[in-house]
């Protein structure tokens, strides 16, 4: 067959068969030039790995001497003793190492990634624009893939390279594959740098997506604390890390307008990304930006993981809605006992509910309301937010109708508990900002409930001490007892999520760097 190149006419041209390959469009020149390893693989920069593991040696202090990991185990590595595979406890350390990276690793890309299809279904591909302040704008992906961003879309290239690293690096954990420990620990670097990459684009997607602010640097400090909830209203409460759903409640209180009857509060990073919703340099589709302008200041920062517990038990919500990523994996245990209805928005976190998502809105929220089920699946994000918000106002008269007068203990339930204490110290061992709880709860029982205040934030709601208390003394109630008034009033003020450093911010600061005029540098 004949071919042609070049530029011709196709109009007098029969019998004509024309294949197109890819199309490259022009490519825009850097000021600077390409790197040697765009898209590095797992060995590119192992030799680098090892200069720095031989000369920071690695330290292991063994949780377990024994390895599980596959149908030959379980398999002794103390000493010199090496496993059925050959594995040693060095390597077998270093393999824990890489799946507790790849851990963090997959939740922050797969979080990246159900926001990249999300954003492009609900607002097109949009163009990627970080303001001119910003000279560059997408750091990790310029350094580690090569490209520089146009549109949303061009981060999915940078998504499937993270993807096919990371089912590589897992493939190393397998038996019979890596059994050297300065290769795992390279491995481990190799996941790290992947891992905040995909932080990185998880957090430009969202940026451009939902307008966040690009180098605020006079910030606003917004208030936080589950005092900043307004009790009069049905609370709903937004939990995890993922804002689609909980964004899709903002807009719908704000198309019906509700917020006169609903506050929305966010417990971790959900909670700062509601506050930054539509407060950047404006949103290219000027219909959503005219009606949502400015909308995450209604938003309200409830708090941070770590007081969960003392939320739930202090009585400060009416509606949970979990997305993914640090929420407490026995939030459903909570909830239904308190009778507070869960919403679960994201297929990462389910906790064994129903799937309602095809169910009409009012079907599920009567099935909540009226206590059929303690929680529902919803994975359409638009409908999450409908159902979060329309449960919440409707639950709130019924849950105090239903639920206990008083959440927090009684008086004597107090005294006995706090007399119940041997003593033993066990809660102390295991506590993580070692707080001396077997002090705290003897004083508690003489009637001083000071020592509980003083800790009240020191105290990181893990709840380790009352899962080793030999009297099942629930030490997070007697928190919550001793601080009731200061638990739904409590308020402070933290600085609002502010964007990227600007280009201008670090030529203020580089010379004073420098010249190590900064104290302290």
């Amino acid at each position: 067959m004949d071919k042609m190149e070049g530029s011709f006419a196709v109009e007098d041209m029969q019998n004509v068969q024309i294949n197109i390959g890819e199309i490259v469009k022009e490519v825009e020149e850097w000021d600077q030039p390409m790197g040697p390893f765009p898209y590095p693989s797992i060995a590119t920069l192992r030799d680098w790995d090892f200069k720095l593991i031989n000369r920071y040696r690695v330290f292991y202090s063994p949780i377990c001497d024994r390895c599980t990991l596959c149908t030959y185990g379980p398999c002794d590595l103390t000493g010199d003793k090496r496993g059925a595979c050959g594995i040693d406890q060095a390597a077998q350390q270093g393999r824990i190492v890489l799946l507790a990276v790849l851990m963090g690793c997959t939740a922050h890309c797969a979080h990246g990634r159900h926001l990249y299809h999300w954003c492009l279904d609900k607002f097109g591909d949009l163009p990627f624009k970080m303001g001119d302040e910003i000279l560059v704008d997408a750091p990790l992906t310029r350094t580690i893939a090569g490209i520089k961003p146009k549109t949303i879309k061009d981060f999915g290239p940078v998504l499937n390279y993270v993807e096919e690293q990371v089912a590589q690096l897992l493939a190393c954990t397998h038996t019979g594959q890596e059994g050297n420990y300065r290769d795992f620990e390279s491995k481990a670097l190799h996941g790290g740098m992947l891992d905040s990459l995909g932080k990185e684009v998880s957090d430009l997607i969202q940026i451009v997506a939902y307008d966040m602010p690009r180098g605020d640097e006079d910030a606003p400090l917004v208030e936080c604390g589950m005092g900043t909830l307004d009790k009069s209203k049905a609370i709903l409460i937004t939990y995890g890390h993922n804002l689609a759903g909980s964004a899709e409640a903002m807009f719908y209180t704000e198309d019906n307008n509700l917020w006169d009857k609903v506050d929305i509060g966010g417990v971790c990073c959900t909670a700062i990304d509601n506050t930054r919703i539509c407060e950047g340099l404006g949103h290219p589709d000027k219909e959503f930006n005219d009606k949502y302008r400015m909308i995450g200041t209604k938003a309200k920062i409830a708090g941070a993981i770590g007081w969960w517990r003392k939320m739930v038990r202090g009585d400060c919500m009416d509606c949970i809605m979990v997305d993914e990523q640090c929420v407490w994996t026995d939030a459903i245990v909570d909830a239904e006992k308190y009778k507070i209805p869960l919403i679960a928005t994201n297929e990462k976190i389910m906790l064994g509910l129903p799937d309602r998502t095809n169910d009409p809105v009012d079907e599920i929220v009567d099935d909540l309301v009226n206590f059929r089920m303690p929680g529902v699946v919803v994975l359409d994000p638009v409908k999450a937010g409908e159902v979060g918000v329309k449960t919440a106002i409707a639950v709130k008269p019924k849950r105090a109708e239903i639920r206990e007068a008083d959440p927090f203990l009684s008086d004597e339930e107090f005294k006995k508990y706090a007399e119940s204490c041997t003593y033993c110290h066990s809660c102390q061992f295991v506590c993580p900002p070692h707080i001396k709880i077997g002090d705290v709860v003897q004083e508690a029982a003489k009637g001083n409930y000071e020592p509980l205040s003083s800790t009240y934030e020191i105290c990181v709601g893990c709840r380790r001490c009352e899962q080793v208390c030999p009297q099942d003394i629930p030490i997070l109630s007697l928190y919550a007892y001793a601080n009731k008034e200061y638990i739904r009033n409590q308020k402070f003020k933290m600085r609002a999520g502010r964007g990227p450093v600007k280009d201008t911010e670090i030529r203020r600061v580089g010379a004073p760097l420098v010249l190590g005029t900064i104290p302290g540098v």
